[in-house]
């Protein structure tokens, strides 16, 4: 069940605007994670629409975001 965010304290949506961190119970929205400096988008070359990769700002833990599911490999 999703949480609150751990930036801004509003209540995360999972699949529609935020991403729980693997690593560690932390929900984050995704403008929360964009606005602090932990996403950015990598790849997107002819073949590739690129990734979404963010950084839980609790536990550090790196990877890619899945925002339709939950943080990819975060």
């Amino acid at each position: 069940m999703p949480g609150a965010c751990y930036f801004c304290g509003g209540k995360v949506n999972n699949g529609q605007d935020g991403v729980k961190c693997v690593g560690c119970p932390s929900w984050l929205h995704v403008q929360c994670l964009d606005k602090n400096g932990l996403l950015e988008e990598r790849g997107g070359g002819i073949f590739s629409s690129g990734s979404l990769y963010g950084k839980c700002p609790n536990c550090g833990k790196e990877g890619s975001l899945d925002v339709n599911a939950r943080m990819g490999d975060i």
